[in-house]
């Protein structure tokens, strides 16, 4: 049997801000904690997430977070794949949804 779980109808994605940040930080936190797919050990602290939140969308790349009626449960992005000129056109996405809100629907 392949049950799904309803996607809470009040939910949205919208555009980061950088008050969403401290949820952001509390999300990836769980990421870099429990699985190595992130390549880092230490969760990264406020500072570093905002360094990397200005430098994506100063670049104009999406930063966007999931939200329903509790707040901020899910964020992704898009970063350049690489610095070289060769992959100026490529990006690569990351996506993370709160721990407790996983195998919701949400896509």
């Amino acid at each position: 049997m392949n049950a799904t779980r309803a996607v809470d109808p009040a939910s949205r994605i919208r555009n980061a801000v950088e008050a969403d940040i401290p949820r952001i930080i509390e999300i990836y936190a769980h990421y870099v904690e429990i699985i190595v797919a992130t390549f880092e050990e230490v969760p990264p602290d406020k500072i570093e997430i905002a360094g990397r939140f200005i430098r994506i969308t100063e670049l104009g790349l999406p930063w966007l977070v999931l939200e329903d009626a509790a707040g901020v449960q899910g964020y992704t992005y898009a970063a350049p794949f690489r610095d070289r000129s060769a992959y100026r056109f490529t990006v690569e996405d990351s996506i993370y949804i709160a721990p407790d809100r996983q195998r919701r629907g949400y896509s």
